[in-house]
């Protein structure tokens, strides 16, 4: 009770500041980038406009903050809220991308395509630095496309030899007229690739899914992007499993980030269903061809292959993880976003752990992180012993509980 636990946050997010990058693109690029930098603009600012870098912001307009690019600092917020290590995914626009990271319609043109995988490779990069400069507490997840798998596949083998612990991120689907069907064959060898280096491949949650520039005439438009974020994550795994991704690479590692977990026990059940419907007369014997080859059910793929950021968790959604399994929830804090649990995860642990058998939330909190992303957990421990919460603590009722939304935006607080 008495020993610290390790927390990974799960799902942190950083970038370089916009010109920044500039060092990380090849010479040819550098006036291009100028050119790019200086007509720059995040398209859903108007969801949050610019007050002050001291206030956090939310996910598609925190670009601005230096909390994403500040080494110094971001270590101080993580030894404050007890966080060990940390998952990094993108945050702010690499160079030459038309609208916010982790969105945006795919490239048009084979020029178009080079520009925007050398902005992507110069994120990566820096990156690595980034990772460096806090040595065994950050877990880079490099950014990838998928308009050439060459290219694709030769970045995840370098990224990796650079020492990016995190893995990859594929690109979202969400946006308008950019939904990537992860069932194509042309995709084999990334699958390969990952499989063969114990690679992680993320989806993550995505910014509203609709053009920003039609929110005047679509006023719902934000909430458009909310309402289908869980379906196109859960598209995608019922492609990988379908498809039968899983069952020809059964060491893969696929996570979920940030699309909440609530849903997942339910779409695992329908998945099931059609399954075992394979063996039923009707109808639903369509189906038997397709599913031939698959050996589990989709249910057992899932616990052998796929795993959950859980951010912005809630004490409803931590009751499914018998149905889930707990050793596939990672628990996140999504910094540096005002919907994220900083500077307050104690409190959220509280809210959401208290009670839970130890070695449950030792798992959720850090231990299936580390074990994941082969982190340095003789290291991890030694931090967490400095700055981690103890069990003792976690079971203790917060003494207060910040106002939503003035304090913060998280829904683990309302």
């Amino acid at each position: 009770m008495t020993q610290r636990c390790v927390v990974v946050s799960s799902d942190s997010h950083a970038g370089a500041d916009l010109r920044a990058y500039k060092p990380y693109l090849e010479q040819k690029w550098h006036d291009e980038f100028e050119e790019w930098a200086k007509n720059y603009h995040n398209p859903w600012e108007f969801l949050d406009p610019v007050e002050t870098e001291e206030r956090l912001k939310i996910a598609v307009t925190s670009w601005h903050s230096p909390r994403n690019w500040d080494t110094e600092r971001r270590v101080k917020d993580m030894d404050a809220d007890g966080i060990a290590a940390e998952v990094v995914f993108p945050n702010t626009a690499p160079p030459f991308l038309p609208t916010t990271v982790l969105t945006g319609a795919p490239p048009k043109t084979r020029e178009e395509y080079e520009r925007r995988w050398a902005g992507l490779r110069a994120h990566n990069r820096w990156l690595v630095d980034f990772c460096a400069a806090s040595p065994g507490r950050r877990a880079g997840v490099a950014q990838v496309m998928l308009y050439d798998i060459d290219d694709t596949v030769a970045e995840i083998r370098r990224t990796n030899e650079d020492g990016l612990r995190g893995g990859i991120i594929i690109p979202a689907d969400g946006a308008e007229n950019t939904t990537i069907p992860l069932y194509r064959p042309e995709y084999e060898p990334l699958w390969a690739v990952c499989e063969e280096l114990g690679v992680p491949i993320h989806r993550h949650g995505i910014p509203p899914a609709c053009d920003p520039d039609l929110r005047a005439e679509i006023p719902g438009i934000a909430a458009m992007g909310v309402a289908e974020m869980t379906f196109f994550n859960a598209r995608s795994l019922t492609q990988l499993i379908f498809s039968g991704v899983f069952e020809r690479h059964p060491d893969l590692k696929f996570v979920l980030t940030e699309t909440s977990i609530g849903w997942v026990p339910a779409h695992l059940a329908m998945l099931d269903q059609i399954f075992a419907s394979r063996e039923a007369g009707g109808m639903t014997g369509f189906v038997r061809e397709s599913l031939a080859e698959l050996t589990m059910t989709p249910s057992e793929y899932f616990r052998r292959n796929c795993w959950l950021g859980a951010s912005l968790l809630e004490r409803r959604e931590i009751e499914m993880r018998e149905a889930i399994g707990f050793d596939r929830i990672m628990w996140g804090q999504d910094y540096p976003h005002a919907e994220g649990t900083f500077p307050y995860s104690l409190e959220s642990h509280q809210l959401v752990m208290t009670g839970l058998p130890e070695n449950e939330v030792r798992a959720m909190l850090g231990d299936t992180a580390i074990d994941l992303y082969g982190l340095d957990g003789e290291l991890l421990h030694e931090v967490a012993d400095r700055i981690g919460p103890t069990i003792a603590e976690i079971n203790t009722a917060p003494t207060s509980l910040p106002r939503v939304p003035e304090d913060s935006w998280c829904p683990t607080f309302r």
